[in-house]
């Protein structure tokens, strides 16, 4: 069975429509091994890189 989430998402865009804005991302596990869960370093460090970078740009959208 898949997991639907996007209840936190949907209720925080319901309560506060003018307010806030909630996004529901999702990460393809390719950071690591989902059967040993050994970390892919470097794989984590790229992402993590390219998710700071997104989340400075959307500041500065909101900011600008």
């Amino acid at each position: 069975m898949k997991f639907r989430g996007g209840y936190l998402s949907r209720h925080v865009n319901s309560r506060w429509p003018t307010q806030a804005c909630c996004l529901a991302l999702e990460f393809r596990k390719s950071f690591m091994d989902e059967w040993s869960g050994r970390l892919d370093r470097e794989r984590f460090d790229e992402l993590k890189d390219s998710f700071a970078r997104v989340v400075a740009a959307l500041e500065d959208r909101i900011d600008g």
